[in-house]
C-alpha cells in the first residue's frame, strides 16, 4: 500500500467482517501487494505467508507438468509445491464450478485433464476454445483418478496474483484474525476517507477483482482517497 494510506488505515477502529465490501478488498489486497514487494504496508503479513515468493520462471506445458507427477510424484512436488509455474498451451473447453465460478480445462493425456480455477467469469467470456493462453499457477495436484488441478490466473506479476487471489479467495475472516490480531474493525470509518463517488465507482467496477480491473481500480482508489483529502 502506498504511503497515502498509512495514516488513513491506522487512524481507522472497530469488528472484523466476514464479508468485505469491494473498497475493503481493495485496500487489503494494495496493502498485501506492497509488503510482498518490499514496499511500506500498513500490515505485517507475514503471520499469513511469507514474503519471498518462489517462481519457475520458465513456461510449460500442462501435459508436461502433468507427465512429471505421473512418473514421479515426489519429485514433480518438490519442483512444483508452493511455487508459481506459468503455463502456455491451447485449451479444450470452460465449465462451470459448484460456485457458479469459471474452470478452464486443458488436456493432458488421453481421458485426463487439468482444471484450473482462479480465472473471473469476465477474463474466460471472450476466449477462443483451442486458443492457446498463458497463465501464472501455483498448487498442482494429482487427484485419485490422476487429472490434475491448480489454481491460476492471467496476471503477469507473481505479487499481484498472489495478492489478489489471498484475499479475493481465502477466507475473509481467517486473513483478517491472522494479520490484524483485533478484535476491532480496522474498517469502521474507511469509506468516511472517500468521496461518495469513489466509493460508487469501486462499488461497481471492483467487486471481483481480476486482470482486466486491478489497474483501474487502484487508480480509483487513489483517485478517491485524494479527493476526500481535498474536500
Amino acid at each position: 500500500m502506498k504511503l497515502i494510506f498509512y495514516v488513513v488505515l491506522l487512524a481507522l477502529a472497530t469488528n472484523v467482517h466476514a464479508e468485505l465490501t469491494p473498497l475493503q478488498k481493495l485496500v487489503l489486497t494494495d496493502d498485501f501487494e506492497a509488503w510482498l514487494d518490499g514496499n511500506k504496508s500498513v500490515f505485517n503479513w507475514s503471520s499469513f505467508r511469507k514474503k519471498e515468493i518462489e517462481v519457475n520462471n520458465s513456461f510449460s506445458s500442462p501435459s508436461i507438468i502433468y507427465t512429471e507427477f505421473v512418473n514421479n510424484i515426489f519429485k514433480a512436488e518438490n519442483t512444483y509445491g508452493g511455487k508459481i509455474q506459468g503455463i502456455y498451451s491451447p485449451f479444450k473447453s470452460i465449465i462451470k464450478n459448484d460456485f457458479g465460478e469459471p474452470v478452464i480445462v486443458f488436456d493432458v493425456g488421453s481421458f485426463n485433464h487439468l482444471y484450473v480455477n482462479g480465472p473471473s467469469i469476465k477474463e474466460v467470456q471472450n476466449l477462443k476454445i483451442g486458443a492457446p493462453i498463458k497463465l501464472l499457477c501455483i498448487g498442482f495436484k494429482l487427484d485419485k483418478v490422476n487429472d490434475m488441478s491448480a489454481t491460476c490466473s492471467f496476471f503477469s506479476n507473481p505479487s499481484t496474483f498472489i495478492a489478489v487471489n489471498n484475499i479475493q479467495h481465502e477466507s475473509s475472516q481467517e486473513t483478517l484474525n491472522r494479520v490484524v490480531k483485533v478484535s476491532q474493525n480496522i474498517f469502521g470509518n474507511l469509506e468516511s476517507k472517500f468521496t461518495k463517488s469513489a466509493i460508487t465507482d469501486i462499488n461497481k467496477n471492483c467487486d471481483v477483482l481480476d486482470s482486466t480491473n486491478y489497474s483501474y481500480c487502484k487508480v480509483l482508489l487513489r483517485n478517491g482517497l485524494r479527493e476526500s483529502k481535498e474536500n
